[in-house]
């Protein structure tokens, strides 16, 4: 069964951001992919966008940009739209 959630991994061409993208490839979700390189065994019906971040932010006069999440569907847990996860 095919999810129908759609993931954006940053740094998703080698280590840690790597890793994350062919369990969650396996796992059926749609990822996309954000790296200065693109692995040469990235599937091709995956999106994946050759960007290096910091000169991105760098061109835009930004320093840091801001993730948010939907809210957490997990008992127990808070989140809201507007929760950040992360701030670069």
């Amino acid at each position: 069964m095919v999810n129908q959630t759609n993931i954006l991994v940053t740094g998703a061409s080698r280590g840690i951001g790597r890793s994350i993208c062919q369990r969650l490839i396996s796992d059926g979700y749609t990822v996309t992919g954000i790296a200065r390189t693109r692995p040469a065994d990235w599937p091709e019906a995956m999106p994946f966008y050759i960007v290096d971040l910091a000169e991105w932010l760098n061109a835009n006069q930004r320093s840091r940009f801001l993730l948010t999440a939907p809210p957490l569907r997990l008992p127990g847990a808070e989140g809201s739209p507007v929760t950040p996860i992360a701030t670069v």
